[in-house]
């Protein structure tokens, strides 16, 4: 039963509600090497929490970071974000698994230059290998001209500059610019910011560019990385007021901050806008995770009932929190994205949770990497982790297996072809059929 349930999910056409995945022309300006396959995969945090010397990993010389991330693999070999690595290398480049260490430098570095080679790569693994019909990316390196592949891929509003305001510098690392900042925004879309109203109409541009004209199906808040996510209520002359000051304290962006906010979510409220929103733990080697606790949430969910929220990650490690919201309200949804990259029996034990507390057609996935290789690895793990939690519901006899199917197509697409109601699904599924039609005829 388990692997005709594994066949199942695999086989299934897939909306991948969230990824970072990078387009084959940054990887080829960064470089289509082996070190910076695994520098882009979320395995580097492990490797740094180990000891691994950030400036030796990016220091150039590659085939010295190769060998001291061999020297400090085994103390994250158990760690679940390590075996994305392996997965990948087997199933994509037809490494073993258990030699790939093994390797020097050059000749893993050969394999994935070969692959990126080829303009295809990524397509050819989103679509062949993962049967994915559309992803929803995050392209929060560049959120004022978006790169993608049309596709595989359609672009969520990654909102964040917005809300965080102008002259953001981050809290972690110290000071420093943002991925991409509101001023480079305006700058590349020639438009001003001199004053309170050219900021607001400014996320007003972005939000219809981004509908209008890039089919966007979502916004997307990751702000925890940055602040809280417990916005107060701030009226609009005293947010006037704050936007006018040469030098506001901490506490006056904040309210500035809440305002934007709170003025993103009318706009959801009145257009049917859904909201996705990073919660939970967060992939940095140091930042402040109570930022991201899902119950500071509550409040929003309550005066914004026709706005849908998407919770990411479950939550975790607040994941009890997030799953009550969903039993609670009729407008917060549940999505697990990452969290089978993040932790097998941890995914396990939560989407169990949620479906024995969540109507399942309120449950959605996504992968949340940056190459499209962790991309196939989340995909094996997703399928593994529904499987086995389905496969015990039929044994247990509390579902069949005709249940089951439809459960794997609710969570795997059907769910989010709902929930993202400006996604035009059935045109990415003739899609996917038409690239399986035609690399089947081209391997005839």
């Amino acid at each position: 039963m388990l692997d005709l349930l594994k066949n199942k999910v695999l086989q299934t056409p897939k909306i991948d509600t969230h990824e970072h995945i990078l387009d084959r022309e940054s990887v080829l300006r960064r470089g289509a090497d082996i070190v910076q396959l695994i520098s882009n995969s979320y395995v580097m945090l492990d490797l740094l929490s180990a000891g691994l010397p950030e400036d030796l990993l990016f220091s150039g010389d590659r085939e010295k970071a190769w060998n001291a991330i061999r020297e400090h693999w085994r103390h994250v070999a158990l760690t679940e974000f390590s075996k994305t690595v392996p997965l990948f290398l087997q199933g994509l480049y037809g490494v073993d698994r258990r030699e790939w260490l093994d390797k020097e430098y050059d000749s893993l570095s050969r394999l994935v230059e070969r692959a990126y080679s080829q303009e295809d790569w990524i397509c050819s693994i989103m679509k062949g290998k993962c049967k994915i019909a559309v992803s929803i990316l995050d392209n929060y390196w560049g959120v004022g001209a978006p790169l993608y592949d049309e596709r595989c891929f359609v672009p969520a509003l990654r909102i964040d500059p917005f809300v965080l305001g102008k002259n953001y510098k981050t809290l972690y690392p110290e000071n420093q610019n943002t991925h991409t900042s509101v001023e480079e925004i305006a700058r590349s879309w020639n438009h001003p910011l001199d004053s309170f109203d050219d900021y607001l109409r400014l996320i007003d541009v972005a939000v219809s560019k981004y509908l209008n004209e890039l089919s966007c199906p979502a916004i997307k808040l990751c702000v925890a990385y940055e602040r809280s996510l417990l916005f107060d209520f701030v009226g609009q002359d005293e947010a006037r007021d704050i936007f006018s000051k040469s030098d506001p304290s901490l506490g006056e962006l904040k309210k500035l901050q809440d305002y934007y906010m709170h003025y993103v979510l009318r706009i959801c409220e009145r257009d049917g806008i859904p909201l996705q929103i990073h919660t939970g733990f967060l992939a940095r080697t140091k930042d402040m995770l109570v930022n991201s606790n899902p119950e500071y949430l509550n409040q929003i969910f309550i005066e914004y009932p026709k706005v849908k929220f998407s919770l990411f990650h479950l939550g975790y490690p607040w994941s009890d929190a997030a799953i009550s919201f969903a039993k609670m309200f009729s407008n917060v949804y549940l999505d697990f994205c990452w969290l089978p990259v993040l932790s097998k029996a941890i995914c396990r034990e939560y989407l169990l949770r949620s479906l024995e507390m969540v109507p399942w057609n309120k449950i959605m996935w996504g992968g949340d990497v940056e190459r499209v290789e962790d991309a196939y690895s989340a995909t094996v793990l997703t399928t593994d982790v529904l499987a086995e939690i389905l496969a015990r519901k039929i044994e247990n006899e509390e579902i069949d297996v005709e249940m089951a199917y439809d459960i794997v197509d609710g969570i795997m697409y059907k769910n989010a072809a709902k929930f993202y109601r400006r996604l035009d699904f059935d045109r990415y599924l003739s899609k996917l059929v038409e690239y399986e039609r035609t690399v089947n005829e081209e391997n005839r």
